[in-house]
C-alpha cells in the first residue's frame, strides 16, 4: 500500500475511535456551548466525556473550512473551490517531492 492509503486508514481509524468513544458522552448528560462576544466557545458539561465531546463540537464547527480545504487538497480536488486558475498551480506543486519543497523555500 501507499503512504497516502496509508494515511487515509490511519485517519479513518482515528475517527472510528473518537465515534466510538464519544457515543456514551451524550446519552447521560447535557452540553452547553455558549460563545462570547468575541466567538470564544464556553463549554459545560456535566462529565469529562460530555466536556470533550462539546470540545470536538465546537473545534469542528470553529474549523469546518480549513479541514474541507485539507480534504480537497489531499485528494487534488481544490480547483472545484477556487477554479481553473489555480490548476496550473497546483500541478506544479504537487510534481516536486517533498525534498525539493523543502530545499526550495
Amino acid at each position: 500500500m501507499s503512504e497516502k492509503t496509508y494515511r487515509v486508514v490511519f485517519f479513518c481509524f482515528l475517527a472510528l475511535i473518537f465515534l466510538v468513544s464519544s457515543v456514551g458522552a451524550t446519552q447521560n448528560s447535557e452540553i452547553t456551548i455558549k460563545r462570547d462576544n468575541y466567538g470564544v466557545p464556553h463549554i459545560y458539561a456535566q462529565s469529562i466525556k460530555g466536556l470533550y465531546y462539546g470540545y470536538g463540537y465546537a473545534v469542528a464547527q470553529d474549523r469546518l473550512y480549513q479541514i474541507e480545504m485539507f480534504r480537497r487538497t489531499y485528494w487534488g480536488r481544490l480547483t472545484e473551490v477556487y477554479g481553473e486558475d489555480l490548476l496550473a498551480t497546483l500541478k506544479a506543486a504537487s510534481s516536486l517531492s517533498s525534498g525539493e519543497r523543502t530545499d526550495r523555500i
